[in-house]
């Protein structure tokens, strides 16, 4: 994994409007906005462009230095990493509510942090707001940007006191290049959609709970393993419509939806010990439907076998004796009929790639970077003209298609029109003609000969 140069991390309690602040400062809407405390709770970064200069921005979760409960605490654990990867802080403070105990804390361990601290007093709306500022002197510091996040005043300042700030040694190193291969790992909540994500990071960067719903917002981490550069979409899970009670939640599930109509490669998490649920197959249609390579993870596998055996199973020991055990294990939920199960279940979308893992163990996982690369390369696979017509041709020699209205149906020419879903465009005299079990044939055939396992096909046809 390579590391990131210039990072610049959003340091505050909950509720002073980070997530506005970072919104503003890269300029769109990237980070979920919500007056619920708490909203953010993963580390969100983005790149970040002003003056010539780029930058990498961090947005982080309210900071409370004496967590009540368990998600508050990993919460604060990610804030803490984020000040230890930075190069710069924006201490964020409530212009409105004045200096708080935790206001204080904070203040000191950034002082600790040995890091440029930039002192930031949000919502201030007016000139006579300006007063409200004079109270935050009393961290000690000497100079105090006042801003409005929603209304962008001040703006512009922090980013040239940020810039000021940022190594110029490092900005060769900020020159982002669009990464090859962009994957969003969507599914239910709680599923262990960020654990996925975290093994491949080697790294707890995205917050992982039992608590369904931890994850908000649709985060997006760049990553280099071995010479390929990967954008990875952690989302936020996909309940039923009927469940969602909350604008936030409405929210989060917009953005995930957005980050799966950007990715080439959809990864669908289903957890193993449930089977595929009604809401599974609700987002594996949304997958078929944006055109994406498919590839399914039945994740906690190792509860399923643990309940075939009704036993613990070390799953440290050697996948090769796990995989035979599998094989060998009577019963509907053996890997091998689970698999048939589940593209029975998924009907005309069975072209999927499944794996089967447990990302808490690390069984499985690591045959699914090489799986997204092979899908990837599938969906950007481009057939030579030549060669797709000398196959269609003995295609239809085997089995015309049928007659229409009496008329004979003739397939003259193939191309393919484009990827990502990979097109085909076939010229026929008769284009409505074309019945769609022979769709279906032609399908099959192309597949057959070409590949493309786990990605849809799209077949259209022109007079």
């Amino acid at each position: 994994m390579t590391m990131i140069n210039n990072v610049v991390s959003i340091i505050g309690r909950p509720n002073v409007g980070k997530s506005t602040l970072f919104n503003r400062l890269i300029g769109k809407n990237k980070a979920m906005v919500s007056d619920f405390p708490g909203t953010t709770r993963d580390r969100n970064y983005a790149e970040c462009f002003w003056a010539g200069k780029n930058f990498t921005l961090v947005d982080t979760g309210g900071f409370d230095p004496y967590p009540s409960n368990k998600l508050k605490a990993l919460v604060k654990e990610q804030t803490l990493m984020a000040i230890e990867e930075s190069n710069v802080l924006v201490f964020l403070l409530d212009g409105r509510e004045g200096v708080t105990p935790i206001d204080r804390e904070i203040s000191d361990l950034l002082r600790k942090s040995n890091n440029k601290v930039i002192y930031v007093v949000n919502k201030i709306d007016s000139a006579k707001g300006e007063e409200l500022v004079l109270a935050f002197y009393e961290l000690g510091v000497e100079k105090l940007f006042p801003v409005s996040s929603v209304h962008g005043l001040g703006i512009g300042e922090v980013l040239d006191e940020i810039i000021k700030s940022i190594n110029p040694d490092q900005e060769k190193d900020q020159e982002v290049e669009s990464p090859l291969i962009k994957i969003a790992v969507v599914g239910r909540p709680n599923v262990g959609k960020s654990s996925i994500v975290n093994y491949f990071i080697g790294e707890d960067r995205v917050l992982v709970s039992e608590v369904p719903g931890t994850t908000v917002d649709s985060l997006d981490i760049v990553l280099e393993i071995e010479g390929e550069k990967y954008l990875f979409f952690d989302t936020a899970g996909i309940r039923k419509k009927s469940k969602i009670n909350t604008k936030l939640e409405k929210g989060s599930i917009s953005f995930s939806i957005k980050s799966l109509k950007k990715c080439s490669v959809a990864v669908l998490v289903i957890d193993a010990s449930e089977g595929v649920t009604d809401q599974d197959l609700k987002i594996a249609n949304l997958i078929h439907r944006e055109g994406k390579g498919f590839i399914l993870i039945a994740n906690k596998w190792d509860l399923v076998q643990s309940a075939l055996n009704n036993e613990s199973q070390d799953f440290q020991a050697s996948e090769e004796l796990y995989l035979q055990s599998v094989e060998e294990t009577d019963g509907i939920r053996s890997k091998k009929k689970y698999n048939n199960f589940i593209r029975t279940r998924l009907g005309n979308i069975d072209y999927a790639n499944i794996i089967f893992t447990s990302a808490k163990s690390g069984f499985g996982m690591k045959g699914t970077l090489p799986l997204i690369l092979q899908t990837y390369g599938e969906i950007t696979k481009r057939i030579p003209t030549f060669e797709l017509n000398t196959h269609l041709s003995s295609w239809v020699q085997k089995h015309h298609p049928p007659m229409h209205h009496g008329r004979e149906v003739k397939i003259k020419y193939a191309h393919q029109i484009r990827t990502e879903p990979p097109c085909f465009q076939i010229f026929t005299n008769q284009p409505q003609g074309i019945a769609q079990h022979y769709v279906r044939y032609l399908e099959k055939k192309i597949r057959e000969e070409f590949g493309f396992k786990g990605v849809p096909l799209r077949i259209s046809f022109r007079k």
